[in-house]
């Protein structure tokens, strides 16, 4: 197991506790980090179904607005493999 899988790991509980820590995955350096180095040993999101696409991504645009293209993209794979984790 990685440093990041097993960082991602401690901070899975917590996210299951309140949508507010997946909000800080997402801001906070470090584990925005981790967790896209451990999307990239799972299947892409754009190869799940279209609707499943859609439904991420008006998720994370309705959690972060105002964010630009690039941010709320990565923060959808944060979420995403936060996601496949659980």
């Amino acid at each position: 197991m990685t440093v990041e899988q097993e960082l991602c790991n401690l901070l899975l509980p917590l996210v299951r506790q309140s949508e507010a820590y997946l909000l800080a995955l997402c801001r906070c350096h470090v584990p925005r980090a981790a967790f896209l180095q451990v999307y990239k040993t799972l299947t892409p999101v754009e190869l799940l179904p279209e609707d499943e696409k859609k439904e991420l991504k008006q998720y994370v645009i309705n959690l972060f607005p105002g964010e630009g293209k690039d941010w709320l993209t990565g923060s959808a794979k944060v979420i995403y493999t936060a996601g496949k984790m659980m």
